[in-house]
């Protein structure tokens, strides 16, 4: 039939409720058979149902009320054998993505087994797509004391499924990865991406991810990442770019909650820490600029750096910090926040005799001299912190 809601509407006229809630639409065709002897619907049934025609532009569609848009363009097969189901997913389109893949389940398991590639997906039509938030009208947004209603949940609770989940590009603006590929469960309003690996600016990042889709959702990264390129990451904001270089390695763990962007941002919690070989600063001659205690232009090219982080309230505080040159190394901590201001204080210390003998008019009986690096990423102001004199024993 060339629509299946002509069926769907005519098995409800005869009391039978075939989409559980689905609104299910487009060509359709089928052959279902049940042994003799039985009512259709009684006993075990063989056969196949097909969605959707030849052309993904005429396919099947598919709306379900946690979904605030339907699945479209669908072209799907599901044949029916004693005890297994099997669905073969030729092409459907949602979440902003191009989908294809397989679902088995056996009468005895309580979940689907699956296996599903998507040509890219972004957090932010995940969130179009998922978050009830975008199902509330102007009125419910504007004034929500006139509709008190209980929250639309993100999925149903009694959902269950796992298997193989593939993406050709991820996007978690700014960033991008590529090639993305993991084991994903999940359970009513529980997700969890775990042995997941992908290519991110030149190196790799491998990890797990874990999202509880609740009236308030919250989440967690937990990532390793390894030779990274500076240059490439930082290119991808307008507020890095052509800032950094080098390449970096290290570990990170990432907590936050919210319905919001807003929300996320002011309740990220972070901890990890990170190695770069190679680091170059490429706005400032660092070392030049403590030496004379004003920034002055070039760029800073280092052996290695190393730091521990962490961020809360929308600040990331550095711990650890070290650049470290063939003759002389930066050590110090400090913080940036989300809107690139720095503050950190800075040593310079010698690493060798025949390093200079003079940063800041430090001797070498002295202690090593403090600084002050504040302002804005893009363009840091540096100040000498003046020692305080000893204390003297009376």
């Amino acid at each position: 039939m060339e629509q299946v809601r002509d069926l769907i509407s005519a098995a409800g006229s005869l009391g039978w409720n075939l989409t559980q809630g689905w609104d299910l639409g487009g060509p359709f065709r089928c052959d279902i058979r049940w042994p003799l002897l039985q009512a259709p619907w009684e006993g075990p049934s063989t056969g196949f149902m097909e969605l959707g025609g030849p052309d993904p532009a005429g396919g099947g569609s598919l709306h379900s009320a946690f979904l605030n848009s339907p699945i479209e363009q669908i072209i799907a097969r599901a044949d029916w054998k004693p005890g297994v189901r099997h669905l073969s997913l030729s092409s459907a389109h949602a979440f902003g993505a191009r989908w294809t893949g397989t679902f088995n389940r056996r009468d005895m398991d309580n979940q689907w087994q699956f296996a599903l590639s998507a040509d890219r997906l972004a957090v932010s039509d995940l969130d179009l797509w998922l978050n009830p938030r975008w199902r509330e009208s102007f009125i419910d947004r504007m004034l929500p004391f006139l509709s008190p209603r209980v929250a639309a949940t993100a999925v149903p609770e009694n959902m269950r499924a796992t298997g193989r989940l593939s993406v050709d590009q991820f996007t978690l603006a700014p960033l991008t990865l590529h090639r993305l590929q993991g084991a994903l469960a999940l359970n009513g309003r529980h997700l969890e991406l775990t042995d997941a690996q992908a290519q991110f600016y030149g190196g790799t990042v491998s990890g797990m991810f874990i999202a509880d889709l609740k009236q308030v959702p919250s989440y967690q990264i937990n990532a390793d990442f390894a030779r990274v390129d500076l240059s490439a990451l930082a290119g991808a904001s307008a507020n890095f770019d052509g800032l950094f270089a080098g390449s970096a390695s290290g570990q990170v763990f990432f907590l936050a909650h919210g319905t919001s962007r807003s929300d996320l941002f002011s309740s990220l919690q972070c901890r990890g820490s990170a190695g770069v070989d190679g680091p170059e600063l490429q706005n400032i001659n660092l070392l030049a600029s403590l030496r004379d205690v004003t920034p002055r232009p070039g760029a800073s090219a280092f052996r290695d750096a190393s730091a521990a982080f962490t961020c809360a309230a929308r600040k990331i505080q550095f711990h650890d910090f070290a650049l470290i040159a063939p003759e002389e190394e930066i050590d110090g901590a400090g913080s940036v926040d989300f809107s690139n201001n720095l503050d950190f204080r800075l040593q310079v210390l010698r690493n060798s005799a025949s390093a200079a003998t003079s940063i800041a008019d430090e001797t070498p009986s002295s202690a090593p001299a403090s600084f002050q690096l504040s302002g804005p990423l893009s363009s840091p102001q540096i100040a000498h912190i003046a020692s305080s004199p000893p204390h003297r024993a009376r």
